[in-house]
């Protein structure tokens, strides 16, 4: 399975060269990164649409990646998609999804089947978070947040497809997997700068750059 990590314009040149080093977030330290899937995905305009990345053209990433730049305290910035292989040494990876609200009980309810099945190589990341389930599934009041161990790329792809046919829907970054160390730049697969035009590319694909 592939995955994106979004990266600032002036910090290219040196993720190519020496990888992607960790950082801080809401799992903790490691490498954050999105799989490189198509789902459903809530705009600011209150529509829901698919998206996939890296689509160079695409209005919403970008605006994903503006969001997210000024949240964490600075202006908005020019990105690029880093797209990533990851082996399998650097499984298991943490991965952190979040429900909707009540709309979005199915998606809790199905992806909880999931973790209380044997063998299906996901299961809660704290096991105290069991309790959280539980009460959310009485009470699905607010947006519910959890933090989940995945031991494999097919049980990652198993749960990413449980979450998009019940019915999940993307909002921010609601899709995080962290890695929890460096990855070398020899897991980089290609890199899509989301800041050009489709003029732009076109004219660079011309010019053999």
């Amino acid at each position: 399975m592939k995955f994106v990590h979004l990266t600032p314009q002036k910090n290219i040149s040196r993720v190519v060269k020496n990888g992607i080093r960790m950082g801080d977030g809401l799992l903790g330290k490691g490498v954050y990164l999105t799989p490189l899937v198509l789902l459903p995905y809530l705009g600011e305009n209150g529509e829901v649409t698919k998206v996939s990345v890296p689509i160079s053209t695409s209005r919403e990433w970008k605006n994903w990646a503006r969001a997210r730049s000024c949240s964490l305290g600075g202006k908005p910035e020019r990105v690029a998609a880093i797209v990533i292989d990851l082996p399998k040494r650097f499984y298991p990876v943490q991965m952190r999804v979040i429900s909707l609200g009540e709309g979005y009980l199915k998606t809790v309810e199905a992806i909880w089947e999931l973790v209380e099945s044997k063998g299906s190589g996901v299961s809660l990341l704290d096991p105290k978070d069991r309790k959280l389930f539980i009460e959310y599934l009485d009470n699905p009041i607010g947006n519910l947040g959890f933090n989940l161990k995945v031991e494999q790329s097919g049980p990652l792809g198993n749960l990413i497809n449980t979450f998009s046919k019940s019915g999940g829907v993307l909002w921010g970054c609601d899709l995080q997997v962290l890695v929890s160390e460096h990855l070398p730049s020899s897991c980089i697969k290609k890199v899509v700068p989301l800041y050009r035009t489709n003029k732009e590319n076109s004219a660079r694909r011309k010019a053999g750059r």
